[in-house]
């Protein structure tokens, strides 16, 4: 009688209401960490903050990191509960063959310009992290309790690909890999392979640029270094935890 009351007065129910109201509060702060990191941005554009990237993407890691600590989304970070077979060892091997070839081929051709180490530090290893912490950590899962698989991705990847630039090339480069990062994510429910992906694209297309051969292997070899580092220490948490649940 009481469940035939609440209906008639229109009472849901309570833990749907909850998660509801979670869903709401976890929109508002997503929205709000982004619009910080976008207004930070824009004041390094506009000079009036010196250091170009590097305080727009540590605000963003930082808020980002606070989100997750406060909400506690389930997504596992670097253990994927559905692995491929042979997967985390192909996948990386793929893309570590992809940056060598891509800097040997570039290696008798000069560079346009000579990137600062501080600069390709930020794309090679500070930017993966942080965005793909963010658009497919936070931003895909929140958006697939609320929607559809397919328009959850759609629509991580249209934010993502417009927040890189005019509209043109490089947003139509963004979205293409959000959408191969966003479906390792969802099958795999770990970010791992989607931050490899970004480490091994954004190395293919900054570190050839260089003017100075030894400096193109050697920021190669770090890029290497994290997509195997991110390869090595995820299948080292699946032995030592056990599969993931």
């Amino acid at each position: 009688m009481a469940e035939d009351q609440s209906a008639v007065h229109g009472l849901g129910d309570p833990a749907q209401e909850e998660s509801a109201r979670r869903l709401a509060r976890e929109a508002v702060s997503l929205a709000l960490v982004l619009a910080a990191t976008l207004g930070v941005a824009s004041l390094e554009r506009r000079g009036v903050i010196p250091v170009q990237g590097y305080p727009s993407s540590l605000l963003l890691l930082l808020l980002t990191l606070a989100h997750w600590a406060w909400f506690r989304p389930g997504l596992r970070l670097f253990i994927a509960s559905k692995p491929v077979p042979l997967l985390p060892v192909v996948f990386p091997l793929a893309l570590i063959l992809g940056v060598l070839v891509f800097v040997a081929a570039s290696a008798a051709s000069p560079g346009r310009y000579v990137a600062s180490s501080s600069r390709l530090f930020h794309l090679i290893v500070l930017v993966p992290l942080t965005e793909e912490l963010y658009f497919r950590g936070l931003l895909l899962d929140h958006l697939r309790r609320g929607f559809s698989p397919a328009s959850a991705v759609l629509l991580c990847t249209l934010l993502f690909g417009l927040l890189h630039g005019p509209v043109g090339t490089v947003v139509a480069v963004a979205s293409v890999l959000s959408l191969f990062a966003c479906g390792l994510v969802l099958h795999g429910r770990s970010i791992v392979y989607a931050i490899q992906l970004h480490v091994a694209w954004n190395a293919v297309t900054q570190v050839p640029t260089m003017n100075e051969s030894s400096s193109r292997w050697i920021w190669a070899g770090i890029a290497v270094a994290v997509i195997a580092a991110l390869a090595i220490g995820s299948k080292g948490k699946k032995a030592a935890h056990g599969p993931p649940g």
